[in-house]
């Protein structure tokens, strides 16, 4: 398995849970969890630590919980951090009593988050005085920073912002760093509380080790993840007598060791089933009030589509908390549609980054496939969403993991012509020259669909421009195929051989002759390509372009040096095929740089019996003024005309009598006039004059080499073979045919 991990710089996110964090430099402080319904603030260390660092510290970082990348940090030394935790928050007038938390948002105060968005005096030049300046509008003074950092809700009315977005993203909980490093036995020396919870019949539900800065609501997270209750039918209490246990009381607070009561809730499907809508919607307050009135989470339409999958799938803001309270409530994440997709995979199709990265950090199946085995990284990569592809990988997944039709993520992305995702997977290390079970590489893809950037980049990453697909085609034919002239172009100056060629002898210059492709047979001729390269049946590229009539490319080929008076396995010539699929033009313009009209093939067909047997009248009357032998026969005596009446070509055989072409006495007018016979299986029977049947024995050979196969003296019939009638009854009265069989 190919890990992006090992060759991508990328900072892998850790997963949200409550233990103290650490970036290298610095000491996560505390982080909300609002967006997933849990407390504003959570603290990772004690008073006296949270203390001891920020009067180590010179700067604060303050990040997005899930996109670490996302961050704003401080000028050194811009505001003295040592009162983050405790102090006298801006606009309460009061020190904060023992054991008390102070929430970031006050504490900090507006002037710290100021200099932390490098507005430097912008508030005083707004006419605010520094000492009392608080978060007074929705919208904190994004305009006066490039990182975006939008501030949702008020600080009006105890109204708290508790969540913000990046570049009009989807609200996110933050984190906050100091850049001291923490003693690691401190770390160590964490304390922890042990925790029994049983349900109602005394049963044990879990035993759990917590710190003991962990509260009631962030227990109900870990009971979710161990016995799938959701968090909002679950009421711990001490024992049955008592009431619930407050989701924001400390584990500090309570009696240890710890012994807690589960009470769960029944959840209510028919309220489930309404959780679609809102859920598609977005409407976090509407998915969360029914939540916790016990809405079932798992209900699903007759698609197989649950409330988490109708959020995952939209890009719209406020799915992302949608679908935190969802798994808070116990979603299926592994559940899947009828079709086959997940809600992990729906983000991915999307591109629904930040659904996809939370999911991923729940634990949701990166491996889960669609009916056809395509992966969420798959379907990221089919769609072009770098970021997802990105995250994807760098969280462990298969950058080669083949669907059931043996494709790739590389293969996917470039042939939907997304350049990004094919760079960044390529220089992941991703195998460039895999095929898939039809035999078609990320080159190939690239190719046939003229995706001439994602060409570059596939041969800039030193895929094999050789390497053939399951007829033997290389890029390069495939280019010439599809007329894909730039593509070509760049193959040929990147040194793909031009005269490569498959198991039936074609090159990349029969290829665009055949299919017709003017500019790209002009390409390769100029590039060198060999003209005289033939098939295994003899046919060289400008027998190609007169069998399909393609009059141009016959003309560049000649121009560029390709011999017209050249003849297949069989003898025929370019014109011979090209009066075979009427093309008139090509046959004029062939006979005027010097074609013979009349050279026939090994088997004595000329291009007129061709034209008239295939009924091409305008190629008939072409063949003639240009001067060809109306009467002349092939090795079995099959004249134009006989061909023409035989086939039912009335037209040309009407008018080859007029101008002037031979029939047979009887013969032909019979053929013409009786369609018994022309469809008549071989071994038929004509009563015939006594002289011929005098003359005719076994094995003996009639007029123009038939050979008689057998006659019936008793009553006058002769039996040929169908093949030779034509000539054995040239110049004979027919009669009435009778089938022999045989």
């Amino acid at each position: 398995m190919q890990n992006a991990a090992q060759s991508v710089e990328a900072v892998v996110p850790q997963a949200a849970d409550a233990g103290p964090h650490t970036l290298p430099g610095w000491t996560r402080l505390c982080y909300s969890e609002l967006t997933s319904g849990g407390l504003p603030l959570n603290w990772d260390w004690s008073q006296e630590e949270v203390r001891a660092l920020a009067q180590r510290a010179r700067r604060v970082r303050i990040q997005s919980r899930g996109s670490p990348e996302e961050a704003v940090v401080s000028r050194p030394g811009a505001y003295p951090i040592e009162n983050i935790r405790e102090g006298n928050p801006i606009g309460f007038g009061r020190e904060l009593g023992e054991g008390e938390i102070g929430l970031f948002w006050e504490s900090p105060s507006a002037l710290l988050l100021a200099r932390l968005l490098h507005v430097g005096d912008c508030w005083r030049d707004h006419g605010h005085k520094e000492e009392v300046c608080r978060l007074e509008t929705n919208v904190y003074w994004a305009a006066c920073n490039g990182q975006g950092l939008h501030w949702h809700g008020s600080v009006h009315g105890g109204h708290l912002p508790p969540t913000c977005s990046w570049n009009n993203n989807d609200d996110t909980d933050l984190e906050l760093y100091v850049d001291a490093e923490v003693d690691s036995d401190a770390l160590g020396r964490e304390a922890q509380v042990d925790v029994l919870v049983r349900d109602l019949s005394g049963t044990e539900v879990a035993t759990l080790r917590v710190p003991v800065h962990e509260t009631i609501g962030q227990l109900k997270k870990r009971l979710c993840g161990r016995c799938a209750d959701s968090v909002y039918t679950q009421r711990l209490m001490h024992s049955s007598k008592d009431s619930a246990l407050e989701d924001s009381l400390h584990m500090r607070k309570l009696p240890q060791p710890a012994e807690l009561q589960l009470v769960r809730l029944q959840l209510d499907s028919q309220l489930g089933e309404q959780l679609l809508v809102p859920a598609f919607n977005g409407d976090v307050r509407t998915v969360e009030k029914m939540l916790r009135n016990c809405a079932s989470p798992n209900e699903a339409n007759n698609d197989g589509m649950t409330p988490l999958m109708m959020a995952s799938q939209s890009g719209r803001p406020g799915h992302v908390q949608v679908v935190r309270s969802l798994c808070a409530a116990g979603a299926a994440k592994e559940r899947k549609t009828v079709a086959g997709a997940t809600a992990l995979w729906l983000a991915a199709a999307i591109g629904h980054l930040e659904v996809v990265r939370f999911l991923v950090h729940e634990g949701a199946d990166r491996t889960a496939a669609f009916e056809n085995g395509a992966n969420p990284l798959h379907v990221a990569a089919h769609h072009g969403h770098l970021e997802v592809v990105r995250f994807l990988c760098v969280a462990g997944e298969d950058l080669d993991g083949a669907m059931l039709d043996g494709g790739t993520s590389l293969q996917r992305a470039s042939q939907s012509g997304h350049a990004k995702v094919v760079e960044f997977l390529c220089e992941a290390g991703a195998d460039k020259d895999r095929a898939d079970s039809a035999g078609w590489t990320a080159l190939l893809l690239a190719t046939h669909g003229g995706q001439l950037h994602i060409v570059r980049l596939l041969c800039t990453a030193r895929a094999d421009k050789e390497k053939t697909f399951r007829d033997g085609s290389t890029p390069l034919m495939m280019a010439a195929t599809m007329g894909q002239r730039e593509v070509l172009e760049y193959l040929c100056s990147d040194g793909a051989e031009k005269d490569a060629q498959r198991w039936d002898g074609a090159t990349s210059l029969h290829m665009a002759a055949k299919v017709g492709h003017v500019d790209v047979v002009r390409r390769l001729c100029e590039a060198g390509a060999d003209m005289g390269r033939a098939l295994l049946n003899g046919m060289t590229p400008i027998f190609l372009a007169s069998t399909h009539g393609h009059l141009e490319v016959a003309q560049v080929l000649h121009e560029a040096g390709a011999a017209v008076d050249v003849r297949t396995e069989a003898g025929a010539t370019p014109l011979l095929l090209a009066a075979a699929g009427g093309h008139v033009e090509l046959v004029r313009w062939l006979a005027q740089v010097g074609v013979p009209v009349d050279a026939a093939q090994l088997d004595g067909r000329t291009p007129l019996l061709m034209a008239s047997e295939a009924g091409h009248l305008a190629v008939v009357r072409q063949l003639c003024e240009a001067g060809s032998n109306r009467d002349l026969a092939d090795l079995n005596g099959w004249t134009p005309l006989l061909r023409a009446t035989h086939s039912q070509r009335s037209e040309v055989a009407q008018w080859l009598r007029d101008a002037g072409a031979a029939e047979a006495p009887g013969l032909t007018r019979y053929l013409a006039d009786n369609t018994e016979l022309q469809q008549a299986s071989p071994g038929l029977g004509f009563r015939c004059s006594k002289d011929l049947e005098d003359r005719a024995g076994d094995g003996a050979v009639a007029a123009w080499g038939a050979t008689v196969i057998g006659a019936d003296e008793g009553d006058g019939w002769l039996k040929v073979g169908s093949r030779y009638l034509p000539m054995v009854l040239q110049g004979i009265q027919v009669l009435a045919p009778i089938d022999l069989g045989g």
